[in-house]
This record gives structure tokens, sequence and C-alpha cells, in this order.
């Protein structure tokens, strides 16, 4: 029954579940060879190309720099000037940039591609028709870690980079005592994890001391650790522990609790309640009723009413000290307690997601709508909360990423992200700080700062040319004329085309195995 009420609101199967928790083998049917990979970018990537009278976004501090010509060869900046035509190295495509805007590409810090309910010849590419060039993949198995060391892990032709692989997530089932912990974190380290991923929930508890001794091993073997953390435990001590990054603002009570004036007595009453409770994805759909644990909901409606913005500010000033950075993943949350809204259901972006997947969602829907109104209302709640919660972690500096928690239901790869761009500014974060919470942070995020997340001489050319001013409005992001991946450019007319063949894709794949078998 676990693993069904984990499905039930994560949009996952149970297979997928079963998968994260097992490591079963990687599907085939996420072999290339589609059209979607046999699509042919412009031009040869070691040919130099050049984007002429081009404006600039700087991404550390909004300034714009007009009528630059930028020139790229071997999927790298070569050269950037002041637009001259007779500089421009002999043999050189061009790009027209006039009146539009360069900015380096998206990156989504937290996703969940690889899991058998996708097919990545149809994900990845429409991530890259998105801008997206880097993924932070959150969850693999083991026979993906092997393929990804190996470097055969099957992305396809037209993919995002995968800048960091987490392997199966770490919850009480893995490492139930401190000392399981620790032969957790080297095993995975031994198999080739690039992080480690920390859950909570699920029937088997964590023993005292045991979901600290995953964080403090992790760090102490050189890996960064991000998750969910417990309602029973003081995120300020998590963050003292020096844990990489919090997913989802905690996600339930595992952070905003800790913004309350009863912080201390709601988490002694998260205490006395079994793990598979205490996070709402796996208790809001636990019951053939449908209800909420009347207890859970009433900590919940306590939380919210007793939240202190002076408390919160307070918090976010101890992350923006800390080491430790932030993933909302608002549109991930909105799919959770607020999945009613008419848009996610009539979506036409649903054309890009395969049948399967679009039948499960609408059943989990159905259950949902079952949910008493005064429930769903706390939910609704919950999620406005979260939006506040964002903008006084943005107001007070601590470190956030741009994420969509791809892989659950209502999302769709690609288009989710743009979707919590909308979400982070509805939240009232600037567009600077949107744009940079998809490129520079990712870069400052994984040290990589001298590849990415400018656009200067030197860096990969992971690009996104821009029809609109970004600085000036969020919207502006998603209206994009061209994509350029590890220096190869895929223009509008070509990018439109990839979202055709994902919808054919969709629209043609047969039931996956893990469809077939979904529980």
């Amino acid at each position: 029954m676990a693993c069904e009420a984990a499905a039930a609101v994560s949009g996952l199967r149970c297979s997928t579940i079963r998968y994260h928790l097992q490591g079963c083998a990687f599907l085939t049917a996420m072999l290339v060879g589609t059209a979607l990979n046999a699509a042919v970018a412009q031009g040869d990537v070691d040919a130099p190309l050049v984007i002429r009278d081009v404006t600039i976004v700087d991404t550390r501090d909004g300034r714009l720099r007009p009528g630059m010509d930028v020139e790229i060869a071997g999927g790298k900046i070569t050269r950037i000037a002041r637009a001259d035509r007779s500089k421009t190295r002999a043999g050189a495509s061009s790009i027209d940039g006039r009146n539009k805007f360069l900015v380096p590409g998206f990156n989504d810090m937290h996703v969940h591609p690889l899991q058998p309910d996708y097919d990545v010849r149809l994900v990845f590419p429409l991530m890259v028709a998105n801008g997206i060039t880097g993924v932070r993949v959150m969850a693999s198995s083991p026979p993906q870690l092997s393929q990804r060391r190996a470097g055969t892990l099957p992305t396809g032709s037209v993919a995002p980079e995968i800048l960091q692989m987490a392997g199966p997530p770490i919850l009480g089932a893995t490492a139930p005592t401190p000392q399981a912990a620790v032969v957790e974190v080297a095993k995975q380290k031994q198999m080739g994890a690039e992080f480690i991923k920390i859950i909570d929930g699920g029937p088997v508890e964590y023993q005292p001391g045991a979901y600290m001794a995953v964080v403090d091993e992790a760090v102490r073997s050189g890996l960064p650790v991000g998750g969910h953390v417990p309602a029973t435990l003081d995120i300020r001590d998590v963050v003292a522990h020096r844990m990489t990054s919090v997913e989802h603002l905690g996600p339930d009570a595992g952070l905003i609790q800790a913004c309350s004036t009863d912080e201390a007595a709601l988490r002694a009453a998260f205490l006395k309640i079994p793990s598979t409770y205490r996070a709402l994805e796996p208790a809001l759909f636990k019951t053939p009723s449908i209800a909420l644990p009347p207890v859970v909901l009433a900590l919940f409606r306590r939380m919210i009413d007793t939240f202190d913005e002076k408390k919160c500010g307070e918090l976010a000033r101890t992350f923006a000290a800390s080491g430790t950075w932030q993933v909302p993943t608002l549109i991930r949350m909105q799919t959770n307690y607020v999945p009613t809204d008419p848009r996610f259901a009539t979506d036409p972006n649903l054309r890009y997601v395969e049948a399967a997947n679009v039948r499960q969602w609408r059943m989990l829907l159905s259950r949902f709508e079952r949910i008493p109104a005064a429930d769903r209302a706390t939910l609704a709640d919950l999620f406005r909360l979260e939006l506040r919660v964002t903008r006084l972690f943005d107001a007070n500096g601590a470190k956030m990423l741009a994420g969509s928690d791809f892989g659950g239901s209502w999302l769709t790869p690609g288009f989710s992200l743009h979707e919590e761009f909308d979400l982070l500014s509805r939240a009232g974060v600037a567009p600077l700080k949107v744009l940079q919470m998809t490129t520079l942070l990712p870069a400052r995020y994984m040290r990589r700062e001298a590849t990415m997340g400018t656009v200067k001489v030197g860096k990969d050319a992971n690009l996104v040319l821009l029809d609109a001013n970004p600085i000036a409005s969020v919207g502006a992001l998603h209206r994009i004329r061209g994509v350029l991946r590890a220096g190869r450019y895929y223009p509008r007319a070509q990018l439109d085309a990839m979202l055709r063949d994902a919808e054919r894709l969709a629209a043609t794949n047969p039931e996956t195995p893990a469809a077939a078998t979904a529980n």
C-alpha cells in the first residue's frame, strides 16, 4: 500500500516507485533512433558561426550590450566584439541578431527524466526546444549510473547536458540507522552517484540521528546532498550540518513550520505521526475515502495560521549566510496542492505527453476532487503561503535555483520550467533574479562559472536567443528565437519541427512496460 499511496499523489506509477527503490534496468524504450533525435541542427558544430548585431544580456547585473557580434566555434564562444562584418572569420555562417537578446542556456535544476514512465527521445528534445541546455537529474538507477560513468547513457542526439545525477533516493527503508546511512552513502558514491538525494516518508522511519548521518557522511565524502527535510527536524540544524540544497521549500512542513510562532509544538506533534502520513504526498490519497488524516490537516492549518513573516525573514537570512541552496519548484507545489486549477487538465501542451501518463493524472484529479472542500482550501492556502515564503527568501538573500520537478503529474517537459518562471514572478521575484536562477546561479551551484552562466569568451556555447528583453519582463523568457546547444544552432523553425515530432511520438508511442504493469 505504501507504493500505491506514494504513486497516487506523485503522479508516478507504482512501477516507477519500485524502480527508484530497487534500481531496475533502464527500459529499452529509451534507446535513441527516432526522427526526433535524427533532427540535424543548422551547421557543423566545429564550423564558425556568428550571431551578428545582437544584444548580450549580462546575467550578473542585467546590463545590456547592444550591437555585438558573438562568434562560436568548436562548441565554445570564441570571440565577442562590436558588430563589424569585416572582422568575421572567413567561411563563418551567420545569424541575424538585430533586435534580439542573447542569454546563457536555461538550466532546470530539479528533474526526473530517466524514470520509466518517460521516453527520453521525447523528453529531452522538448527541453531543448524550450531553451533548456542543462539539467540536474534527481534520481537514477544503479544501471543508469554505470552507463553514465561509461559514457553510454542513452540520451539521444538532441538533449540538454546532464549537469549532475543522483542515484536512488535515500529514505528510511534504505538508511534506517546512522550506521546504515554511512554504508548507503558509501555504496552510492562507489556506484557513481554525483550527489545524494534524501527524502522523508514511507513506512520505515529514520531512527534518531539517521537522517543527519546521511547528510554528514555525504559532506565528509565530498558529495553534495539535497532533498526533503522531515517535519520532525529543525531545518536550522540541517543547514548547520551543511546540507547542499533543500528542495520544494521543505516540502510541506519541513521548512515552513520554522516560520511559525507555534514551531516547537508543531514539531512535537509531527513526531507523534508516522512518517507515511507526515508528508502530504504519501498521505494525500492514503485511504479509499480520499480524506487526509484529520490530524495532519489540522497541523497544516495551524502552521498556516501561525505563520510569522519576521521569523521567516530570519530563517531566510540563516540560509543566506550558509552554503545551503533552496529549489522552490513552485509549479510542482501548485500541481500537488491545487491540481483542480482548470488550466492543468486543459493545457494544450498535454499533446506532448503520452496517453498513459495523462490517464494517470486524470485519475488522480478525479480522486482529489472528492477531498472535502475545507481540506482543499487548506492546501490552496498552503500554496499561497509558499509563494509568500519564496518572496521573503528572495528579499533576504537566500540562494535559490529554478527547477520544475518534471516527472510529476501535470508537468510537461520543458514547458514546466517556463511555468516555474511565471510563478516565481507571481511570487514577487524580479525578472533579473528569475533569469539568474536558471543561468548564473546554477553555474555557481555547480562551481562551473568558468564554463557557464554568462555570455563570455571561453564559455560553452549553450545559449538562448530571445525576441524580447528578459530584464524587462519574465515573459520574454518564453519568446525563444533560437537555441544553441554545444555550439549547434536550432532556429525557431527547427524548434517548431521538434515540437511537432514530439507530438507525433507522444501520440504513437506504445504502452511502455511501466504502463502495462501499473498498479
